[in-house]
């Protein structure tokens, strides 16, 4: 719910850590205190078998405590790669998407009118203290500027390569 994907258990909080620094192998979009109850927000998953993708979406979320005065809509797609983009490896995409933020942080976090406090952690993080990458921004206020920000030639996107497991690339 909080804007992160997780592998091996749940993570439970909603005040992010920096990456590196996560416990946990996370993919994080935007770590943060989402909070998806009410009729404000929500969150798709999506399988698209044709192009070998995950799919989740975060849409028009607010943040807790049941605050949509600030709505943030990102996204992480995974893709799974054919042979022709690594012969030596099996490799996937990480892909970031960010269309709309407006806040960093929810109350629980230090946050007031979701700004300040312990802002949204952005990036991918092997949860071993070494193997991560944070986005331009991350954990602090700047991570607002992700929409206009890129490493793939579009602004608000983020691609990464994984190959063995590992990144970046093979």
């Amino acid at each position: 719910v909080n804007g992160n994907l997780s592998f091996g258990q749940a993570v439970s909080t909603y005040t992010p850590d920096a990456i590196p620094g996560l416990t946990l192998p996370t993919i994080a979009a935007w770590f943060a205190d989402v909070d998806l109850r009410g009729n404000q927000g929500d969150l798709h998953m999506c399988v698209d078998t044709d192009a070998h993708q995950l799919m989740f979406t975060w849409d028009q979320v607010g943040y807790y405590s049941q605050k949509t005065d600030k709505l943030n809509s990102f996204q992480i797609i995974l893709t799974h790669n054919d042979l022709s983009v690594c012969g030596a490896a099996e490799t996937f995409n990480i892909e970031f998407r960010y269309e709309q933020l407006q806040w960093t942080t929810g109350d629980a976090s230090n946050g007031v009118d979701g700004l300040g406090g312990t802002p949204a952690t952005a990036g991918i993080d092997a949860g071993d203290t070494i193997n991560a990458v944070a986005l331009p921004g991350s954990h602090t206020g700047a991570a607002l500027d992700l929409v206009n920000l890129t490493n793939a030639n579009e602004p608000g996107a983020f691609v990464f390569l994984v190959a063995a497991g590992t990144l970046p690339a093979c």
